[in-house]
């Protein structure tokens, strides 16, 4: 991997240092947190070799793959993303794992991770069966906390899936909202999740699966 910078990746690093590139060596390896928004590209990362905290919204890529490296990277957050591969988990110290609404169905890498702690969220992910029902709480009797999405989300999510729309379905604070992960179909896919009920989605699916690409144009819905 290039050591220089992605675009996304310089912009975060120019908000959280106070200016813009050049940054000196001294200035980034104090940098112990970074939000990075909206990009497929990560390089440059595993030169924060202090980074403790990452925060990933809207990535563009289906692994974690550019992380590897990261010697002190304890809580990680990834999400409206299409991340499906977690296979470079284990390699990383992380203790707090937030992986959001992306396209996980394969949970079985964080089974070997032991000897931590470990909290993860893998809400508004379209978890396989063996994932949800048996995978989910094995990592439980390790001594994992784990959320994982309600029985009805879970399922519409996976339809979503299966119908060839990769969105994500999750439950909020104010109800029931749809989501698109990675940069396929928005910009900016953190924002503009539409609030629809689980009867109604699943009539949508049932009629016109296409129909629901019109939920994301409906501004009374946000």
């Amino acid at each position: 991997m290039s050591d220089a910078f992605a675009p996304a990746v310089e912009a975060a690093l120019s908000k959280k240092i106070g200016h813009p590139p050049p940054f000196t060596d001294e200035e980034l390896m104090e940098v112990e947190s970074l939000v990075v928004k909206n990009t497929a590209d990560l390089s440059g990362l595993t030169r924060l070799t202090a980074l403790r905290v990452l925060i990933l919204r809207g990535y563009g890529g289906t692994n974690l793959a550019p992380l590897a490296g990261l010697p002190d990277l304890s809580s990680l957050t990834v999400e409206f993303s299409v991340i499906s591969d977690l296979s470079v988990l284990p390699q990383l110290p992380v203790h707090t794992l937030i992986l959001r609404c992306n396209n996980i169905e394969d949970l079985r890498p964080l089974l070997e991770i032991r000897g931590r702690d470990l909290e993860i969220d893998v809400r508004g992910n379209p978890l396989s069966e063996v994932s949800y029902r048996e995978i989910a709480p094995a990592l439980r009797e390790h001594g994992a906390k784990v959320e994982v999405s309600g029985e009805r989300e879970w399922q519409l999510t996976r339809r979503l899936h299966s119908m060839g729309l990769p969105f994500g379905y999750y439950d909020s604070k104010e109800g029931f909202r749809l989501c698109r992960p990675g940069l396929e179909f928005t910009p900016y896919p953190e924002w503009d999740h539409p609030r629809i009920a689980p009867d109604e989605l699943e009539r949508m699916l049932d009629a016109d699966p296409a129909s629901v690409h019109t939920l994301f144009e409906r501004e009374d819905l946000m």
